[in-house]
């Protein structure tokens, strides 16, 4: 099965069981994929940086015409979105989904965006 097909089944488990932990974690997902909700600079910069990160474990007929990030953060890409993130951090309620997806994903993928390694 291949990881894209593989998160797709596991959305779709999510959506089928009654575990609210499992929605929630759903929920968080599909609520860092909106980015965050202002016109601002840096926004757009974090939106590409957690975001399109996000959606490159979604199967392709799920991001189609969307900014998706198939390869890992090098160093200085990963520097960049946690300053983002801190600057961003007290504005908006975006940052909390973001860091629940991230939980999310390490553990459905057993992969860890924050420091973008297989764990």
């Amino acid at each position: 099965m291949t990881k894209k097909l593989s998160i797709l089944t596991k959305f779709n488990n999510f959506i089928n069981r009654q575990n609210i932990d499992d929605v929630e974690k759903l929920y968080f997902v599909l609520s860092a994929l909106r980015g965050p909700d202002d016109n601002l600079k840096y926004s757009t910069d974090l939106k590409l940086y957690t975001t399109a990160r996000i959606r490159s474990f979604l199967p392709k007929k799920l991001t189609a015409g969307c900014n998706v990030l198939n390869n890992p953060l090098p160093d200085s890409g990963i520097s960049l979105r946690d300053e983002l993130i801190e600057q961003y951090r007290s504005r908006n309620h975006f940052i909390y989904y973001y860091e629940a997806a991230v939980k999310a994903i390490r553990k459905l993928e057993n992969y860890d965006l924050s420091t973008e390694r297989k764990i």
